[in-house]
Formats: C-alpha cells, structure tokens, sequence
C-alpha cells in the first residue's frame, strides 16, 4: 500500500480525488450542493464507498489503570457511512 507516494496518498484519502470528494460532501451536509451529485462524482472518480477508514484504529484503549484491559471498538466506518454523517 505504500509502494508509491501516490498510493500512499490514496490510502490515506489525502490524494486529489479523495479532498474534492470530501469536500462536496461537506458542501452537500451543509446543503450548498446536491448529496446525489456528490456520490455520483464519488462514482465517476473511483472511489470506493465500502472502504475501511483508514485513520481508525483496531484497539482503543479505555483507562488502563482502572480496567487494565482492552477494549475493541464497533465495527469501522466506510466512505459511505462517513459520507452520510453517521
């Protein structure tokens, strides 16, 4: 996945398509552009809406000194999911 500065860029989600995606989907949330046109753009420039996020974490540690113990988190959201807000 970090073969190239490109695909690292990519896998990150700080490429060109990925920002300009984000950014029309802010703009959608805010109701400055239409949420349709947004996932089609989504559609037209590759990006897949199943995706993990990938600035999640597999374990999230809850206060070790009380519990001691890990805690995994619910499953990870998609593109899709981030894109709806939810």
């Amino acid at each position: 996945r970090s073969d190239t500065r490109e695909n690292l860029r990519s896998f990150f989600e700080i490429d060109s398509n990925s920002i300009v995606y984000a950014a029309l989907v802010e703009l959608a949330r805010l109701d400055k552009f239409p949420m349709d046109r947004a996932l089609a753009t989504r559609e037209a420039l590759g990006i897949d809406a199943d995706r993990l996020d990938p600035a999640r974490t597999d374990v999230v540690v809850e206060n070790r000194s009380a519990q001691g113990k890990q805690k995994k988190p619910g499953k990870k959201k998609t593109s899709r999911q981030r894109a709806a807000g939810k």
